[in-house]
């Protein structure tokens, strides 16, 4: 590729904020141009415009501190929510949305309520919650996106 042309130089700003060396974006941009001339050439309906969808995943080399950062953050958005005891629960809420486990007095899980009004057990949502961070996707209700915070 070409460091001059303007494909390039596009992709150097697209990518220049995504937190990599610049010897991994030189690789990356190097076999993101061989996969766009393989697209080309195999292309035989000659279609004008091809996509290419690029998901770029990073990860620090210490994860250590990446963890902990994580459950510092997933405990602080769980002190946010409301603790229930299940007489507080409308009998419309019968289950958890997330494990589909019904809400039981047996149960010794945690349930809590987000501000939109959902019910989750504890767990689940801080499963949720992890994905979240893990996938740097907005803290959101599974059932409804709106904001947790």
């Amino acid at each position: 590729m070409d460091p001059n042309s303007f494909t390039s130089t596009y992709l150097r700003n697209t990518f220049s904020c995504v937190p990599i060396s610049s010897e991994v974006l030189e690789q990356t941009l190097i076999l993101m141009s061989d996969t766009a001339r393989y697209m080309n050439a195999v292309n035989i309906e000659r279609y004008t415009i091809l996509e290419m969808d690029v998901f770029v995943r990073t990860t620090s080399s210490d994860g250590v501190n990446d963890i902990d950062d994580q459950n510092a953050s997933i405990t602080t958005l769980l002190n946010l929510l409301e603790k229930v005891k299940l007489d507080d629960i409308t009998s419309s809420i019968e289950q958890c949305a997330i494990c589909l486990e019904e809400f039981c007095n047996e149960s010794k899980l945690e349930i809590v309520r987000t501000k939109c009004m959902h019910v989750f057990h504890e767990h689940c949502i801080a499963r949720w919650l992890k994905r979240c961070y893990i996938t740097h996707q907005l803290y959101s209700c599974p059932l409804c996106r709106s904001q947790i915070q």
